[in-house]
């Protein structure tokens, strides 16, 4: 995750990995989970294997089966799947961040199209949440803030 995330941080990775074992506990438990949450598992996961250290596609290929060539299409693509569940005017910051990577996915695979078509839907799920304006924030704890005004900064630059 760390290529991935390094160049736009767009998950805050201490919270990433409790959320990821809170995740992990609750599926266990046979629990509801995050429509929202695992949509962006999915989409990092996507992300990271296409961004794999040297070193480790040869492991990861044995212990998973498949190329990673496959791999991230197949987590990409199930991704997908799952943000389609997410029900219209459901935005969370949460989806934000899962589009973000789909978009990141997209980039690196050359879907260029596919891209810009994302984007613009990601900023106006955005706009819905409010990420554009600051008077939108007041009252939310400073990382709640800080993760909304990355997420729109982001994506306002990679929509101009």
């Amino acid at each position: 995750m760390g290529n991935v995330n390094y160049h736009y941080y767009i998950v805050f990775p201490t919270k990433f990995i409790e959320e990821h074992q809170e995740w992990w506990e609750r599926r266990a438990q046979g629990k509801q989970l995050s429509l929202q949450w695992t949509y962006l598992l999915a989409m990092v996961c996507a992300c990271a294997i296409q961004h794999l250290e040297i070193d480790m596609k040869p492991a990861l290929e044995a212990e998973l089966g498949n190329t990673t060539e496959e791999l991230t299409v197949q987590y990409h693509d199930a991704g997908q799947e799952v943000g389609k569940a997410i029900p219209v005017r459901a935005c969370h910051l949460l989806s934000i961040q899962a589009m973000l990577h789909n978009i990141y996915w997209y980039k690196a695979e050359a879907k260029f199209v596919e891209a810009w078509h994302l984007i613009g839907a990601a900023v106006r799920d955005s706009q819905e949440l409010g990420l554009h304006k600051k008077s939108e924030l007041q009252g939310l704890p400073e990382f709640e803030r800080e993760m909304r005004r990355r997420v729109w900064c982001i994506l306002a630059t990679w929509d101009w």
